[in-house]
């Protein structure tokens, strides 16, 4: 049997599937990536647990991953671990004839053509226009945006690095964040809108308001200072059970300035095709009940002058977002396999 691997890799973790090639699903497992020095001795890990638990030895046909950076001559440079990773030397190493990496944003954009009514929240349910780019965005490790353009044959997705581009504040307090995190990062003469629409983006956030706010040191504060990767969920919690009124603030700052980008983004590609706001945080923060959506939409839709365009525009938020990546990438993955 001809075996695919399939995989969302993140800068956090990074989620491997082996399929058969009618997409029945044998095997899936979650890695967190900083227990590993590279990408091919995750794939082993992998295929050792597939070993181990299936008892299969044969390599897979394919390898189709979607990948947390942008690609550019079959070469990624994933920028939260440092790694620069090669299509053609993994596929030597790993003796797999047939692999392909695609921005884990490019998996997403072909992920939510998959997506069934029960794997979305609509926000705003108007009749999308099918000759329309699709918006494809959503906030993890880091700040993900792709874009849909309708083809001959359905659609093709371009990845972007719009995570990149500038932060802008809109009220004096988030100025007064802009100016912290100009010194934060002063190494870079500049702030992009990941470096607060994002997890690390949460700890930026909080670190600013604890300072600014002249609060004791905390339990959070220990966490930001350890790097300790789930910081973002600490003050989730903190929020959710109102025992820190610094990550309530918190979280209202990341969601609006979240909305404010959905919306500059909708914008910008006049997405009459929908948007999609993916990424594991904001479903997260539904669960727990800080997220008042009409207030996101309105803040998406807070355009000035050129609000009314945003009416005609469906927004929906994923709901499955480990799985959405992996669709994508089991997509391309039988296309590959069949020698499209």
């Amino acid at each position: 049997m001809n075996y695919l691997l399939v995989g969302d890799i993140g800068g956090t973790k990074g989620v491997l599937r082996l399929i058969a090639q009618d997409q029945q699903i044998l095997y899936t497992n979650r890695y967190t990536m900083r227990d590993f020095t590279n990408l091919e001795t995750l794939i082993e890990q992998f295929l050792s647990d597939v070993k181990t638990h299936l008892h299969i030895t044969e390599k897979p046909a394919v390898i189709c991953l979607g990948i947390a950076g942008s690609i550019v001559e079959d070469k990624c440079h994933m920028v939260n671990l440092g790694w620069t990773i090669d299509r053609q030397t993994v596929g030597r190493n790993l003796g797999v004839a047939k692999v392909k990496f695609i921005n884990d944003f490019a998996a997403v954009g072909y992920g939510v053509l998959s997506l069934g009514k029960e794997d979305v929240l609509t926000l705003q349910n108007v009749p999308f226009q099918a000759e329309a780019p699709i918006g494809v965005i959503g906030a993890g490790t880091g700040l993900g945006e792709a874009f849909l353009i309708p083809q001959a044959d359905g659609y093709k997705v371009y990845p972007t690095e719009g995570g990149h581009t500038e932060f802008a504040p809109r009220s004096v307090l988030e100025i007064e964040l802009l100016q912290y995190l100009q010194k934060k990062f002063r190494e870079f003469r500049r702030v992009s809108v990941e470096r607060v629409v994002s997890g690390p983006g949460i700890a930026n956030i909080y670190e600013f308001l604890h300072q600014y706010y002249r609060a004791e040191h905390n339990k959070i504060c220990q966490a930001i200072a350890d790097n300790n990767p789930d910081v973002p969920s600490l003050i989730s919690e903190a929020a959710h059970t109102k025992t820190d009124p610094t990550a309530l603030e918190t979280i209202g700052i990341f969601l609006d300035c979240y909305a404010r980008e959905v919306g500059d983004f909708a914008l910008k590609l006049l997405a009459y095709g929908g948007v999609y706001i993916a990424g594991g945080i904001l479903p997260k923060l539904l669960h727990l009940g800080l997220v008042d959506q009409n207030k996101f939409l309105a803040t998406i839709k807070d355009k000035g002058r050129v609000s009314h365009l945003l009416d005609a525009i469906p927004f929906h938020i994923t709901l499955n977002p480990e799985e959405v990546g992996l669709l994508g990438a089991t997509r391309l993955a039988t296309a590959l396999a069949k020698g499209n």
